[in-house]
């Protein structure tokens, strides 16, 4: 079951892929990555209580659960919508959480990094680059190619990026 969520889910087929998390988690209560899973997807649909429930599900399993911090994190977040138990604070301490679990949780990184940027620690916005490079989050073929995009730039002129992957690598060589 928890495969073939996991296919519907890299497809972004969600509403499909929650019920096969959904058995996973009923087959396997323990497996925190199951909880994770379910816990994301139901995030990703807008069902937030329900994605809380099954993070800290997963946390009780595995306290060290880094995706399931993470989610907490983005789920907890202010700027990613409103909602009343919306804390900035629990997702940051959720966030630190995440990359004290794994430090090379690129996922946790980039977010680290904008919030970083968001509450003026210049440090963290630095290191969280740095291990985004480290820890291979940000591959040498995508390093490789922002260079050249980068290389082809007048000096001075303004980069405009698309999202995650064209914004990341451009901020991290230039740092």
């Amino acid at each position: 079951e928890f495969q073939k969520g996991l296919e519907l889910y890299s497809k972004l087929q969600l509403k499909e892929a929650l019920p096969h998390f959904q058995q996973a988690v009923t087959n396997s209560p323990e497996n925190s990555d199951y909880h994770a899973y379910l816990a994301e997807t139901c995030l990703r649909l807008g069902k937030k209580s329900d994605a809380i429930r099954h993070a800290r599900k997963a946390l009780s399993h595995n306290p060290c659960n880094s995706f399931a911090h993470t989610l907490l994190a983005n789920a907890y977040n202010p700027i990613y919508g409103k909602w009343e138990e919306a804390n900035s604070d629990t997702a940051w301490l959720h966030l630190l959480k995440a990359v004290e679990c794994d430090s090379n949780d690129g996922n946790a990184w980039t977010k680290i990094w904008s919030e970083a940027i968001r509450i003026n620690r210049n440090d963290l916005r630095k290191k969280a680059l740095n291990q985004s490079i480290k820890g291979g989050f940000l591959t040498p073929a995508l390093l490789a190619y922002t260079r050249w995009v980068m290389s082809g730039l007048p000096e001075k002129a303004i980069l405009l990026t698309n999202g995650d992957m064209d914004t990341y690598p451009a901020a991290a060589l230039q740092e």
